[in-house]
């Protein structure tokens, strides 16, 4: 798996002149968690190949259980990332983005369901038909959460001030 990290405190006094040369358009912003999810994307492919050679006897279950893990340590370290910071700023800036904040979050709930379920399965030994099913579940939503994603960022970048979108592009960046 990828396991990309980020680094960088971010401050949480909001101020956008703090932001200086190195901040990145909101533009770019998206294209890093885009980025993120291409990376995740990859991941999920890798996964899909190796419940294939499940069925093969090619991957065994208990790799298939350790990269599975893997996997829901990213993903849910790239979704307490956005909750901790990203949504909430979201809220506190664009009411009017709320819904859609309150959606993503439950995809995100759907997302860390599904991973556990596999790495559960997996590490009892379960068969490829038992695997593939919540697979195929898990991979629907993910593809739903980087679409929701995608649309409230397109969402926010029409709602916040210059100002704002500044500021969450220093946000996304310290992710």
């Amino acid at each position: 798996m990828s396991g990309s990290t980020r680094g960088a405190a971010c401050n949480d006094a909001g101020d956008a002149n703090l932001i200086g040369a190195d901040a990145m358009s909101v533009d770019d912003a998206i294209d890093s968690l885009e980025h993120d999810h291409d990376e995740l994307s990859r991941d999920v492919r890798e996964l899909a190949a190796l419940l294939e050679g499940l069925e093969r006897s090619a991957t065994s279950p208990a790799h298939l259980a350790v990269v599975f893990a893997e996997l829901r340590d990213e993903l849910v370290m790239h979704l307490v990332r956005e909750e901790e910071r990203l949504l909430p700023y979201l809220t506190r800036h664009a009411p009017d983005l709320t819904a859609a904040v309150d959606d993503l979050i439950v995809i995100h709930d759907e997302i860390c369901a599904a991973a556990t379920r596999l790495v559960y399965f997996a590490e009892s030994g379960s068969r490829a038909d038992t695997l593939m099913p919540v697979f195929q579940r898990f991979e629907a939503t993910f593809v739903k959460h980087v679409e929701a994603e995608r649309t409230l960022f397109e969402r926010a970048a029409r709602t916040l001030t210059p100002a704002q979108r500044a500021e969450l592009a220093h946000w996304v960046r310290t992710l």
